[in-house]
């Protein structure tokens, strides 16, 4: 189920960043063996725009601050990664009251269901 904020919205993009993401190289990397639908948060905009369209629901367990990973995960997107701009971007905000990666302490990738396999050269 893909529409303006689906992966096909993001798809034209993933194949540069993954192989960016994959340069570093170690001994046992996991990889892309499809091409994953990987939601990418570097600024603020992108991370205000995941919450807004996928937010989670009133009274959850957890501070409303954050995006509906199932909801997420049911639209179609493998994983979300965040990247050192998006956590500067987001550094000032206070994760209770409004959108943040406050949580987050690198640059990283949270898998929502496998997409990845792990290779060994």
């Amino acid at each position: 189920m893909a529409g303006a904020f689906g992966p096909s919205a993001e798809r034209h993009d993933n194949r540069r960043r993954i192989d960016r993401l994959s340069e570093a190289g170690t001994r046992s990397r996991p990889v892309i063996v499809r091409v994953g639908q990987i939601y990418f948060i570097d600024t603020v905009d992108d991370l205000d725009r995941l919450v807004a369209v996928l937010p989670l629901p009133l009274g959850h367990l957890t501070d409303s601050s954050g995006p509906n990973w199932e909801a997420m995960t049911a639209s179609g997107w493998d994983a979300v990664y965040v990247s050192e701009a998006g956590l500067t971007a987001s550094a000032d905000r206070i994760p209770i009251a409004e959108p943040s990666l406050g949580r987050w302490d690198r640059p990283s990738i949270l898998w929502l269901r496998p997409a990845y396999g792990l290779v060994t050269p």
